[in-house]
């Protein structure tokens, strides 16, 4: 008896998962199946979208996004806004040595009406402090200090609920944006009904040395799909981020870094418009004791396939 059809065989994920296939015409469930008997199975392709791996101390920080309660965080602020035309949410979590030039880097920026939310999520160093340190300056800053860590990606979305601006920017507590960071963003969003737009991203290691560009390309749905290639650092329309649920708090237990692409995957499923500022407006710290990113390596591919609803 030969090689077998396997009885779970996708064949659309099969097809999607090796578009060289479908650049080849084989398009229907026929052609698929007989591909893999021919071809297929013997060079390893992929047939079926795995079932992601979930990782027990990940999913112990989502078990604290699902028990957090209002009394696990104090809101602490010089000036709360009524409304704000920008609110750059900046999440912290054991940064003592950035989050100073990461807010001096905002208030280099000469922008009206904008708000800082800062959320501290539980750090355990002198970050809060060196943060509350500004509460002090003229500046409209709030801080959200959590009294139980639970993950970048509840941070942001804590930060997102509370803050009053139109516009959302988001800004993580080791990166800076550079002074004409958030007019440009904001220019950009009053251009078009821009659900989001983004600009060049820097970035440098520890010792100053520029090392690559994030963010350099405009929004192409087709080449997300291959991969993700746009940073967090965005700014974002409050409301319509609200609309299609903000981050996916979830995916942390499936790995970490994984919400920012599915976030970006989501937004080109719904066909909001993203605009792109051809100019370097932010700049990105990497590394060398940054930790690893912990991920199955076929995960991405279930993020796009489900997502894009090929498969209920």
């Amino acid at each position: 008896m030969g090689l077998q059809i396997p009885p779970d065989f996708d064949w659309q994920f099969y097809l999607y998962n090796n578009p060289d296939l479908v650049e080849a015409g084989i398009e229907s469930k026929s052609a698929a199946e007989e591909h893999y008997l021919a071809y297929g199975f013997a060079e390893g392709r992929l047939y079926k979208a795995l079932e992601p791996v979930k990782f027990p101390e990940l999913v112990a920080i989502y078990q604290r996004v699902l028990d957090f309660r209002e009394d696990q965080f104090e809101i602490i602020t010089n000036h709360r806004l009524e409304n704000a035309q920008v609110s750059v949410i900046i999440t912290l979590f054991n940064y003592e040595d950035f989050i100073e030039t990461c807010i001096e880097s905002v208030l280099a920026n000469d922008f009206e009406n904008l708000e800082i939310v800062v959320v501290n999520d539980a750090s355990t160093d002198q970050s809060l402090r060196r943060a509350a340190q500004f509460l002090e300056r003229d500046c409209n800053l709030t801080i959200i200090d959590k009294k139980v860590n639970t993950g970048l990606v509840h941070s942001r979305n804590m930060g997102i609920d509370i803050c009053v601006g139109t516009y959302v920017f988001i800004l993580d507590a080791d990166n800076s944006i550079y002074p004409d960071c958030l007019e440009s963003h904001y220019s950009k969003m009053q251009e078009d009904d821009f659900s989001a737009c983004y600009g060049v991203i820097d970035c440098y290691d520890e010792d100053n040395n520029f090392v690559k560009q994030l963010s350099a390309d405009p929004f192409d749905e087709k080449r997300l799909r291959k991969g993700n290639y746009i940073d967090a650092m965005a700014m974002f329309d409050k409301k319509k981020l609200l609309a299609i649920g903000k981050y996916d708090e979830g995916l942390i237990q499936y790995g970490i870094g994984w919400e920012d692409y599915e976030l970006w995957l989501r937004i080109a499923k719904e066909s909001l418009k993203v605009g792109f500022i051809k100019k370097s407006l932010c700049r990105y710290l990497v590394k060398s004791d940054s930790m690893l990113q912990k991920t199955n390596k076929y995960y991405f591919k279930n993020l796009e396939y489900y997502l894009y609803g090929l498969k209920k």
